[in-house]
């Protein structure tokens, strides 16, 4: 039996390709870091936020994670609301972890608010801190009564909102107003671009060393992105001395690995190796229709016991090579790829064991697309038309999905055999190939 494996909804295979050309013919570009924000620079309220880490406690015999939580956002909300350029960033950090918390998210200090709630008193404590200093820049503790609820829950903010407020230019001037230079090394792979640090890019000399003097103290989130190599992120307090920074960079291997389903139906494996830097590329893989996902298939030419198999197997397989360029830089969310080459198809039955008599070789063309260029897995779909050199083009535009006859006289076999009367030198295209799965690369 000739298995024909034509997609059942040729409209979501068209829906598939729209997205597919959207995604790669659209720039994917990378999201850049932000410039720190500089001493003496402090933009409007009204444009870039200040980020404060908020650190909230609560001890007492209120046991709700939702009432916590509104109180939690209570809290937040009644700072935020006397200081409208600044952008607390909630956190659930213990006292003793807000600095280290403070320096992963990129805030320039912190604000610890307590709440103690006592049989006959409710006792609140509130602090502010920059992350360059030790002492806190404000410190203030008073008493309400007991069982916070409403209005008065918002009430009991105010002494502390207050407080905040009168302090806030203070507590920036302690973060970022006392502006020194430090002299700043980075040590990285040569050719590594820089950025984070200023407003300009900095590349990494052969040397491996890249010296910049740098406004402190300050935090800095840079990132580093090296030609076969992985970005990588990092943040670093730069303070009044010297610093040396060595810069961890994973190396991008130059192969990676495919697994997938050809058509959503059957397994396929390839292996792909970088050329030259990040774009070009050579891959080789195989296509085996031994087993097939049945739902997914044309089901015109199977019996009523083949409709409900779940699996279905065809002594067929197919080897294919191409060469291939990336259209966009490893590092935006989406990243487009096309790439060109041949295929074999092989038949494997007990009789017989070569090149498949219908239409033994073939051009393969790919246009696809990869999300998270920038991390190791990755999901990957393809569009695969491929053009075929056939005698038998009935016969082959009857196992192909979205067939199109190209050129060439069609004349029909007799029965199941591979044998016509007059052989006829057709071109077959097939424009409803996909392919779809993921992508490993070390």
């Amino acid at each position: 039996m000739v298995v024909s494996y034509r997609m059942r909804n040729n409209r979501l295979l068209l829906l598939c390709v729209t997205l597919l050309l959207c995604a790669v013919v659209l720039p994917a570009r990378g999201q850049r870091q932000p410039a720190p924000v500089r001493p003496g620079e402090m933009p409007a309220a009204e444009g870039f936020a200040v980020p404060l880490l908020f650190v909230f406690s609560y001890s007492g015999d209120l046991l709700d994670p939702a009432a916590l939580d509104v109180m939690r956002r209570s809290a937040a909300a009644a700072l935020a609301a006397r200081v409208p350029s600044v952008r607390l960033l909630i956190d659930n950090a213990v006292a003793d972890q807000s600095r280290g918390r403070a320096l992963a998210r990129d805030a320039v200090g912190w604000i610890e608010l307590s709440l103690t709630e006592e049989q006959s008193q409710t006792r609140i404590r509130a602090a502010a801190y920059a992350v360059t200093a030790t002492a806190p820049v404000f410190e203030i503790s008073y008493r309400e009564p007991p069982g916070l609820a409403g209005p008065g829950l918002r009430r009991a903010w105010e002494p502390a909102a207050a407080e905040f407020e009168r302090t806030y230019g203070e507590l920036i001037m302690v973060a970022l107003g006392d502006v020194r230079f430090t002299t700043v090394t980075l040590q990285a792979v040569p050719g590594t671009r820089i950025s984070g640090l200023d407003d300009a890019d900095h590349t990494v000399p052969q040397s491996g060393l890249l010296q910049l003097r740098l406004p402190a103290p300050l935090v800095y989130s840079l990132e580093a992105r090296a030609e076969g190599h992985y970005p990588l992120q990092r943040t670093i307090l730069v303070g009044e001395d010297e610093l040396q920074v060595v810069l961890d960079q994973r190396t991008r291997s130059a192969y990676s690995w495919d697994l997938g389903l050809a058509n959503a139906a059957y397994p396929s494996l390839e292996v792909a190796r970088r050329l030259s830097g990040d774009y070009a590329f050579v891959r080789a893989g195989l296509t085996t229709y031994l087993i097939g996902i049945v739902p997914l298939l044309d089901t015109d030419d199977r019996s009523p016991e083949d409709e409900n198999r779940l699996f279905i197997r065809e002594d067929a397989t197919q080897f294919n090579l191409q060469f291939g360029t990336y259209l966009h830089s490893a590092y935006g969310p989406l990243r487009g790829y096309l790439a060109a080459g041949g295929l074999w198809r092989m038949i494997h039955t007990r009789g017989f064991w070569g090149g498949d008599p219908v239409a033994s070789w073939g051009v393969l063309s790919t246009l696809g697309v990869e999300s998270h260029p920038a991390e190791r897995w990755r999901l990957f779909f393809e569009w695969q038309p491929a053009l075929y050199r056939t005698d038998y083009p009935e016969i082959l535009m009857q196992r192909l999905p979205g067939p199109v006859h190209v050129r060439g006289e069609r004349h029909r076999a007799e029965g199941d055999a591979f044998v016509t009367v007059d052989t006829a030198g057709s071109w077959v295209a097939s424009l409803g190939s996909f392919r779809l799965g993921v992508r490993w690369q070390p």
